[in-house]
């Protein structure tokens, strides 16, 4: 899936874009400028999928996906005690991982749900100004790290 350089690169530039996704997430009527923004990075990293899950409480609640299997992540519920998401809300850390079903955080049953299992993932923390967690952006099975993902959100 590319060499540690591109995807660390790219792990860095999505988590410049999801921070900049703090005072988006904050009004819930903004959810079709979330589904384009999760379409945006979409295209830019080649990914099957990229959802944004918004930190409720102990919980993340998945607001806006585009992709395979977005339309069915929509409105799911995760304790952030569970799945790679809920780690990377519970530590503030992203993560990248090329071989999601053989890492214990993986929440298979979520994604048997959603109908769709991925192969890897990146994950990184949405925070506010003062690096509190607000939410967290999943890219699955991207192809490329091409494209800068700050240009195509602005």
């Amino acid at each position: 899936m590319g060499d540690m350089a591109s995807t660390g690169n790219l792990a860095q530039q999505l988590a410049a874009v999801a921070d900049g996704l703090g005072p988006v997430l904050a009004p819930l009527d903004q959810r079709r400028q979330l589904v384009d923004l999760c379409s945006l990075v979409r295209l830019a990293t080649g990914a099957a999928s990229v959802s944004i899950a918004r930190l409720h409480d102990d919980e993340l609640v998945y607001e806006a996906a585009d992709g395979t299997g977005g339309d069915a992540i929509t409105g799911v519920r995760l304790a952030t005690s569970r799945g790679i998401a809920g780690y990377v809300a519970r530590t503030g850390q992203s993560l990248v991982v090329d071989q999601v079903q053989s890492d214990p955080r993986f929440a298979r049953d979520v994604a048997e749900r959603v109908g769709y299992l991925p192969t890897s993932l990146i994950v990184v923390p949405v925070v506010d100004d003062d690096d509190q967690v607000l939410g967290v952006v999943s890219v699955l099975d991207r192809t490329h790290g091409a494209g800068d993902p700050l240009a195509v959100a602005s």
